[in-house]
């Protein structure tokens, strides 16, 4: 348990720090200058806003009533 508590600080300093990074490149439009000849512009702070934070957040914040994996009766299958 000690392992998860951590992992979910760890996670939350990341989302923390990423945003105030996202927030700097939004202000300073640095974005479009990341270019790669295979992927084209890379749309870095979209990616995290749309793709990424949102998948964290929901690891970091899960919902109690989200309902179990296992088939009824409790064997994993």
């Amino acid at each position: 348990m000690d392992y998860l508590q951590e992992l979910l600080a760890m996670v939350q300093q990341l989302i923390s720090g990423v945003n105030v990074v996202v927030t700097e490149a939004n202000q300073q439009a640095t974005d479009g200058f990341m270019v790669s000849e295979r992927w084209g512009v890379r749309n870095t702070t979209i990616n995290w806003s749309t793709h990424v934070c949102p998948s964290l957040e929901r690891f970091a914040n899960p919902t109690p009533e989200r309902p179990a994996r296992r088939p009824a009766g409790g064997s994993p299958g």
